[in-house]
């Protein structure tokens, strides 16, 4: 996706609709880069991710595309979605080594909701993942190990050090406890949920979408 000034607005250009330019108002632009700036600034700071949109749009009397809602979400290489750049780094060091593993997302859930990053699956016994990004307020951490300590899963978390700590090792048995996972037992890290593994890439129908690079 890649989207430039105009006099009125902005003019966006999607990867797979390379021929065909999107155009939205000032105040459609305005709210966009407010609502996703951060992630804006990730996507750039990364360079090897990828922006999924979701639009919607309308055709001018003179012809021209003009967007009129617009949503964003950031995955990685691999077609996973990630929020922060420590939950990237998480799920970059999970996919890289080959680790089986539940991804949770936000869909109706806030911002300012404590939710797990992920859920390690290839254990005897699953184990829920939490980050907290260095700049985390006091009150934010807190209630991330308050979701981490009531949850059903034991924890692992990475919020106070620099460096990632070490992953708990695989043992193997997770194929069957991924069909143990209830709707109860999703709930309680926080978030939904989707099963993902290295080198697995979803459809080309998942999502009809456009892409930053």
């Amino acid at each position: 996706m890649l989207f430039r000034s105009t006099r009125l607005g902005a003019r966006f250009l999607f990867k797979h609709a390379p021929d065909c330019a999107f155009f939205a108002e000032d105040d459609l632009v305005q709210k966009f880069e407010r609502v996703f700036e951060e992630q804006l600034m990730l996507a750039d700071a990364l360079g090897d991710v990828h922006a999924m949109v979701i639009a919607t749009f309308s055709v001018a009397k003179a012809g021209y595309p003009v967007l009129r809602e617009i949503g964003m979400m950031l995955v990685t290489a691999s077609w996973i979605p990630f929020e922060t750049m420590r939950d990237y780094q998480l799920v970059t060091a999970l996919t890289e080594t080959g680790r089986a593993f539940l991804k949770s997302q936000r869909f109706t859930l806030g911002r300012d909701v404590p939710i797990a990053a992920a859920v390690l699956t290839d254990l005897q016994s699953p184990v829920s993942l939490f980050t907290a990004e260095p700049s985390a307020e006091a009150d934010e951490i807190a209630a991330l190990r308050e979701v981490a300590a009531e949850g059903t899963y034991p924890a692992w978390l990475w919020i106070e050090e620099d460096a990632k700590p070490e992953l708990p090792e695989r043992n193997g048995g997770h194929s069957g406890r991924l069909a143990e996972l209830s709707r109860n037992d999703r709930r309680s890290s926080g978030g939904n949920w989707e099963h993902q593994r290295s080198g697995r890439v979803p459809s080309e129908d998942t999502a009809k979408s456009g892409e930053h690079n």
